[in-house]
Formats: structure tokens, sequence, C-alpha cells
């Protein structure tokens, strides 16, 4: 026996196709739209009938997270703002700090930094050249730059103990020396990257595919690309050649010879070229630094008014010991001024360079009021 069921009368029952638009959100959450996307969706069933990108979405709360820590404790969260460039945060941010400071860097210091943050550079453009590859359908490509990454990764863990996270830099210097044998895994690499770029390039440049789906698409001129503040390579693709490391030299890059890529057809091929010389560049002054013989200096510690104390000497004052716990508690002390530094980054729409600004609460406050420029 079926059993009926009676449907009342307000209720309507509607059997057609659906005759209007509908208005959703696509994203901002990874990893559709990487968590900085939203897109403003119109359905008119299945069918996309327009959609409005809606950029800006990168809100972490990292400027009120940095207001109540130290300074040094405020190192790790600059990892977590661009996890592909965490180093090149790190700089960025103890330099600011060592400038308010008025610390001076000893040259080994500097020159590990210009290594890692050249290292770093060439592992960002690596993922970003297998994705880019990716989408446009050669898969190939996506696991031979990972290949290279990986190497990256390995020295940079070598180093510091971590690979998304480093947290090497620190306020004076370094969290700690170069393990023994890097120079021979810094060798070793050195020698194997030309190989890769050289097959990168056999894959995608010579690609009539490949150059099809890029050239003269994404054109941004070089004025727009100023007024919508681009840097890094979407601005030297544009046609415009500044890059911070030669226009506002910081750490050593004076000293060492590099170019500046510029491509002026400002379309998605001219990016893909500057970020392939680019790598190149890169590779360039991780040669010089070994060449010159810099990785065999001694002094890396910060001179900063007070001698700073040896692993040694920690484990047998007890006076060292307790200055170090002191200081780390209470944090730096600091004159009551603002102070701020930029430094160079490698991604590329609004995200080429970081600028830390530091305005305190305080007469000789632990603290600082911190913004992201």
């Amino acid at each position: 026996m079926s059993a009926t069921i009676d449907i009342p009368s307000q209720f309507e029952v509607v059997d057609r196709p659906l005759d209007t638009q509908m208005t959703i959100s696509m994203g901002p959450q990874h990893p559709s739209t990487h968590g900085v996307l939203r897109l403003e969706l119109v359905l008119d069933g299945e069918m996309v009938v327009k959609c409005t990108p809606d950029i800006g979405y990168l809100h972490t709360g990292m400027e009120k997270l940095f207001e109540y820590r130290k300074y040094q404790q405020g190192i790790v969260i600059t990892d977590r703002m661009d996890y592909l460039n965490p180093l090149g945060n790190n700089l960025a941010y103890v330099m600011a700090v060592e400038k308010l400071l008025q610390i001076q860097i000893p040259e080994r210091a500097q020159i590990i930094r210009v290594l890692f943050c050249e290292l770093q550079r060439i592992a960002s453009h690596l993922v970003w050249l297998a994705t880019h590859a990716l989408d446009l359908g050669a898969m190939t490509v996506f696991f031979y730059c990972f290949r290279e990454r990986e190497k990256i990764m390995n020295l940079i863990e070598a180093a510091s103990g971590g690979r998304l996270t480093p947290s090497y830099f620190r306020v004076g210097g370094l969290m700690m020396d170069l393990p023994a044998g890097f120079e021979r895994r810094i060798k070793q690499f050195q020698d194997d990257l030309p190989k890769a770029l050289d097959e990168f390039d056999r894959l995608l440049t010579g690609n009539r595919i490949f150059q099809k789906r890029t050239q003269g698409v994404g054109y941004i001129s070089a004025e727009d690309a100023i007024d919508w503040g681009l840097s890094g390579p979407s601005l030297r693709g544009s046609g415009v050649g500044l890059d911070i490391r030669r226009a506002n030299p910081y750490t050593g890059y004076e000293k060492y010879d590099f170019e500046i890529p510029v491509e002026p057809d400002c379309d998605v091929w001219a990016r893909y070229l500057v970020r392939m010389r680019e790598m190149k560049e890169s590779h360039k002054i991780v040669k010089q630094k070994r060449r010159a013989g810099c990785l065999h200096q001694i002094d890396w510690r910060a001179k900063a008014g007070a001698r700073p104390f040896s692993r040694p000497e920690l484990r047998k004052s007890f006076r060292a010991a307790a200055h170090v716990a002191r200081r780390d508690d209470r944090g730096y002390r600091r004159d009551n001024r603002i102070d701020r530094y930029c430094a160079g980054g490698n991604r590329q729409i609004g995200l080429g360079s970081w600028a830390f600004d530091f305005r305190p609460f305080g007469h000789f406050s632990p603290f600082g009021r911190f913004s992201l420029l």
C-alpha cells in the first residue's frame, strides 16, 4: 500500500530550469585561491556570466602580534609572512632592529646572510616556475623544479635546522655558524644548477605552445605597473629597471657583480624571462662568495657595545648565562625614536620588498609599534 504525501497549499512544486542569476564567492581560501584572492562569481545555472577579482586578502594580524613581543621574538613571525621567502623577511626585520639599536654586523655574517637570501630567491623562483608551467600544461617541469628546490631546502636545513620557517638570522648576526662541510655542499649545488636551468630553457623557452600561451598575455604597461605598486620581476618585466639591491644596497650587495634583468614586452612572457635570468644572476652571486673565500672567516658575531659570549663561556660562567637570560627576558633597550628598513623580496605583485617601521610606546620600552609598509 503506497502512502500519499499531502503538500500544503502555500508550497508549489516547480520542475523547470533555473532562470535567475546567482552571485557566490570563490575564496579566499587555500588551495583554490591561495588565501589572498576572492572571486565574485555571477552564475546562470552552471555558466559563469561574470567574474570580478577582489584582491588584498592577507589579513593575518601580524602587526598586532609584533606589538606585544620583544624584538628577538618577532623573527619567527616574519617567516610566516611569505613561506617562500622566509629568510628575506628575516633579513628585513633584523636589519631594522639593528639600525634601531645601532649595531654593527661583522662581514662574515653579512656574507652568509646574502648567500642564504640568494639561495632562497632561487628556491622561490623554482616554485613559481614549477606551478606556472603546471598551470599551462607542462607537468615535467614541475618535478624537475622541485628536485632542484629540494637541494636548497637541504642546505637551509643543514644550517638552521628548519626548512620552511628557518629563522636563521638573528639581531646582531646569525643563529649559529655554518656547519662543517657546508662549503662542499654549496659547491655541489653550484655545479648542478646551471645544468638544470639549461634543461628548463630547453623544455619551455623554445616551446611554441608555451610561447603562444604567454606572449601578449597579461599586458601591464610601465605606467600601470608603477601606479599599481608592482615590484620585483613584475615591475622589471614591464621595462622598469628598479631593484632595491642596486638602488639602495644593503648588507654588502654593492660589493657583488650582478645584472638587473629587465624585459620591455610587459607580458607574461617578459616576466618569465626576467625570473629565469634572475636565477642565473643569483647563482652568479653565490659563485662570487665561494671564490672570495668568504666562508672561511671566523668572526660571525655582532659587536653591540658588549662582547658576546661564546658557547663554552655559557657552559662555564654563571655570569655569562645570567646576562643572556636577563637580556632574553627583558628584551633589547633602545632610544625613543622611529626607524625603518626595507629589503628586497622574491615575489611579484605587491610583495617585492618588505619595510618594517618601529614606533615606540615609551622611553626604553622593550616593545614597539610595528607596521608593514
